[in-house]
């Protein structure tokens, strides 16, 4: 495992590269929360249930990224103070949703990784 005792938050996982890319952050050890747009709500549960069956951990947010009050509550609700935060994203203003993650985690001084 290469990722025991952290915290991978993956938006846009409710299918494609994102659900593919938490399963394997999953497999690799990481505690999973899966984000992704309201309509996406049925599959973002799937994808959490999947995981959870194979012995992961993964809950299912969802969140608009582009509004900072939801991204605080996307990192805050699931973070319990232990390990780093490793955010993974498909979302298209990429740019925007690092600065308001680093910014909300700046202000509670966790620690978090950036992976592209």
């Amino acid at each position: 495992m290469k990722l025991p005792d952290q915290v991978a938050i993956v938006v846009g996982s409710a299918r494609g590269i994102g659900a593919a890319i938490a399963r394997t952050f999953s497999e690799e050890g990481a505690a999973i929360v899966l984000v992704d747009l309201e309509k996406m709500n049925p599959q973002l549960d799937e994808v959490a249930q999947e995981i959870n069956q194979k012995g992961g951990k993964a809950i299912a947010i969802v969140a608009d990224v582009t509004d900072d009050r939801q991204v605080n509550q996307m990192i805050d609700e699931p973070y319990g103070g232990g390990g780093e935060l490793i955010f993974w994203s498909t979302a298209l203003d990429f740019e925007g949703l690092w600065y308001r993650c680093k910014r909300s985690r700046n202000r509670n001084g966790i620690p978090y990784s950036l992976l592209t």
